[in-house]
């Protein structure tokens, strides 16, 4: 009986120390198995790479720099004339020049005679400066040569004169070529102010020596020969008469006119040129249409004024 009691104790103490052991094992299990489970419902995380600063600065040294888009340039409209014979062969050269170019276009058009471009501003003055030498009337008057740098042709080519001043005044008359010639013509004064030495410019080589006598009212004239017949009507218009109330003349560099005064030459050459101005009578010429505008006046008894004599 004893030994009977003794093993079922002994069997019931070992199966307790069992369900302890199962119950320590079933509690360290758990929480692995339940953190498992919950893992396995979360997506996997991506493996973060430990940050270098070395690889980072060479791959971005590799990585190209973005491309800033240029802004369109803003074009404009010109048009250029050119000459019919060759209106179709400078557009082709144009055209052949800008051939890449997007942003230029370059039309003919036959009706007008020119050349439109819209392109760039800096291709507009390209293409200006390539057709300066097809457009030399729209080009600026060149400066005339000063007086300075002008010469007298040879003695033989040239016709000396004096004038005697009998309506103006030697200081008149040096102020009436100063008003004309205005900066062009040069003035130099003796030292005791009795002449005066006038260079003045003729024609585009030309010049014309003019010396002014003051004390005794004389004008001396050395000029080219082709100079002669103008420079008679130069002397007679401003050495002419001046009558009370009537038609005063005056000589005046047209550039530098009034409107009234070029209205008033007009007037005169209409009437000396108006083919029934005069049908009875003589005809005139052009010669006689001068003397009209300078109004010149005879003197009394019918003899002609003093003017530039050519040498004996």
């Amino acid at each position: 009986m004893a030994t009977s009691l003794l093993i079922q104790l002994i069997t019931g103490k070992a199966r307790l120390f069992a369900g302890i052991a199962l119950a320590a094992a079933a509690g360290l299990t758990a929480p692995g198995t339940l953190s498992a489970q919950h893992r396995q419902q979360r997506p996997a995380r991506p493996s973060v790479r430990e940050f270098r600063f070395e690889e980072q600065l060479e791959v971005a040294q590799a990585e190209p720099e973005p491309e800033i888009a240029a802004q369109a340039e803003s074009t404009e409209m010109q048009a250029y004339p050119v000459p019919p014979d060759r209106l179709q062969e400078v557009a082709m050269e144009l055209q052949k020049k800008y051939i890449g170019r997007k942003d230029v276009r370059i039309t003919p058009n036959k009706r007008v005679n020119q050349i439109f471009v819209n392109a760039p501003i800096e291709v507009l003055h390209e293409i200006a400066a390539f057709l300066a030498p097809e457009v030399p009337a729209e080009k600026g008057i060149p400066a005339p040569k000063p007086v300075d740098q002008r010469t007298m042709p040879p003695a033989a080519q040239r016709v000396r004169g004096t004038h005697p001043l009998k309506n103006v005044s030697a200081h008149d008359f040096e102020l009436a070529l100063a008003r004309i010639w205005y900066k062009r013509a040069s003035f130099t004064a003796s030292h005791d102010r009795r002449t005066t030495q006038v260079k003045v410019p003729f024609g585009e080589e030309g010049l014309v020596a003019i010396t002014i006598d003051h004390e005794r009212d004389l004008v001396s004239i050395d000029m080219p020969g082709n100079a002669q017949d103008s420079w008679r009507q130069v002397l007679r218009a401003i050495d002419a008469p001046q009558r009370p109330g009537g038609t005063q003349s005056e000589l005046v560099a047209l550039n530098r006119a009034e409107p009234d005064k070029v209205k008033k030459a007009l007037e005169l050459i209409r009437a000396v040129t108006r083919p029934f101005a005069s049908v009875d009578g003589p005809k005139r010429h052009i010669g006689q249409f001068v003397s009209t505008i300078f109004q010149q006046e005879q003197p009394a008894g019918g003899a002609q004024p003093a003017e530039a004599q050519p040498p004996a």
